[in-house]
């Protein structure tokens, strides 16, 4: 009998909203070879509003370790964003 590997992650989104929130987010995890597969978003308000995001994606072709990803995430995207962000396992 094996076991299957989890190869779903979930990143968990909560920042002041502003426009290009959805494209930093999907081309970086695009550039380092996660695949998405569901994503939910909204805002509180049209202008001004909080923005909310959680997505999932598949890692088994990441060029990075999930910590590393991680890492990486809040040093290049969380930057330009301003989030409160995790990524998770399901």
């Amino acid at each position: 009998m094996t076991t299957a590997v989890n190869t779903t992650a979930r990143l968990l989104i909560t920042c002041p909203d502003k426009s290009g929130i959805v494209s930093a987010v999907s081309n970086f995890l695009y550039n380092h070879g996660a695949n998405i597969t569901a994503l939910d978003q909204h805002s509180t308000a049209p202008e001004g509003g909080t923005y909310f995001m959680r997505l999932e994606f598949q890692t088994p072709h990441l060029d990075l370790s999930r910590q590393v990803l991680a890492q990486t995430f809040a040093d290049a995207v969380a930057k330009q964003i301003d989030p409160i962000h995790e990524i998770t396992e399901p």
